[in-house]
C-alpha cells in the first residue's frame, strides 16, 4: 500500500487518516500567511474548500481507501502499459517551477517504486479551472505575478502568447509543476490525471473537460491524438505519450478519471463530520 506523507524526506511524518490529511493541508496554508487577519481569511475559505461534495474531501477519503489505491495501479499500468506501484503520496505537493515565492501545488503527486514516472493529480467537483491564461495577463496584478506569467509563458510555452491565452492558467502551471518535478527527479514519464466527482455539477464538469481538451491540442502539437475509454475506469486516456518541444524529451500522459460521487459524498460528508466532531 502506497504511503502517504508530508513531503519526499525519509523523515517526513506520515499521513495515516482523514483527520491528518485534513490537518495537514491547513497546516500548509497557514504557514504562509503572516497577519492574523490572514490566517483568519484563509482559513475560512479553507472551512469552504473541505465543504462535503468538494473535491478536497473527496479526493483525500478515494486515496486512502486501499482498495482504490489499487485499482489505480490498474488504471495507470493500462495508461502507461508497463507496470505501475506506488510509492509514496503526498497531498498539495509543492511543485517549484520558478522563483516566486508561492509555489504551485499538485492536489496529489505520487512517486512510483521505479522512480521513472511521476504522478500528478488535479482534483475537479464542483469547481472550474477559473480564469484563462488571457484573463490573467489583462487583469490588475503583482508584480511578482507578472514575473510568473511571463516566466510561464517563456521558460514552458516557447514564449507563445496567442496560443495558450485560451488555456486555463491553472491547467498551464500544473504542466509547468509537473515538468519541473520530472526534472528534479530525473523521471522519464509524465502522468497528468484529471480526476474529476462527477454528479455534483454536470456544467461545471463538462466545461472542465472541454478546458483539458485544449490544453492536450496544444501540447501535442495539433498531432492526431488517439484516445481509448479505460477498461478499468470511467474515463479515457491518450493510447500514446506526447513527444514534443514541451516535454523536453519526456514521455507525457494524459488523462481523465471520472468518479461516481454519491457513495464518495457520503463519505465525505461522514469523514468531514467526524473530524468536526473530534
Amino acid at each position: 500500500m502506497m504511503v502517504f506523507q508530508e513531503n519526499l524526506t525519509e523523515n517526513s511524518r506520515h499521513i495515516k487518516s482523514f483527520s491528518d490529511w485534513k490537518e495537514f493541508c491547513l497546516k500548509k496554508i497557514l504557514e504562509k500567511e503572516g497577519t492574523k487577519e490572514r490566517k483568519e481569511k484563509a482559513n475560512k475559505n479553507f472551512k469552504r474548500q473541505w465543504e462535503p461534495c468538494k473535491s478536497s474531501p473527496l479526493l483525500a477519503e478515494y486515496w486512502l481507501n486501499p482498495k482504490n489505491q489499487k485499482d489505480m495501479e490498474i488504471f495507470f499500468t493500462e495508461v502507461l502499459n508497463q507496470e505501475i506501484c506506488f510509492d509514496i503520496g503526498i497531498p498539495e505537493y509543492d511543485a517549484i517551477f520558478d522563483n516566486e515565492q508561492n509555489s504551485r501545488q499538485h492536489d496529489l503527486f505520487i512517486a512510483t517504486s521505479k522512480k521513472d514516472t511521476i504522478i500528478t493529480i488535479e482534483a475537479k467537483a464542483k469547481e472550474s479551472f477559473y480564469k484563462t491564461f488571457e484573463e490573467e495577463w489583462n487583469r490588475k496584478k503583482s508584480s511578482s505575478m507578472e514575473k510568473r506569467l511571463k516566466g510561464l509563458r517563456d521558460n514552458y510555452f516557447h514564449g507563445e502568447y496567442d496560443e495558450i491565452k485560451n488555456i486555463p492558467y491553472q491547467i498551464l502551471h500544473w504542466f509547468a509543476g509537473s515538468l519541473a518535478d520530472a526534472r528534479m527527479l530525473k523521471s522519464d514519464n509524465i502522468i497528468m490525471t484529471l480526476q474529476q466527482f462527477h454528479d455534483t455539477d454536470k456544467k461545471i464538469s463538462e466545461e472542465n473537460i472541454r478546458c483539458f481538451g485544449k490544453f492536450i491540442r496544444y501540447i501535442s502539437c495539433k498531432e492526431e491524438i488517439e484516445f481509448d475509454e479505460c477498461k478499468s475506469k470511467s474515463g479515457f486516456f491518450i493510447t500514446k505519450p506526447i513527444n514534443t518541444k514541451y516535454t523536453e524529451g519526456r514521455s507525457l500522459f494524459l488523462n481523465l478519471l471520472t468518479i461516481n460521487t454519491q457513495k464518495q459524498c457520503n463519505a465525505s460528508d461522514k469523514a468531514v463530520r467526524g473530524n468536526l466532531e473530534e
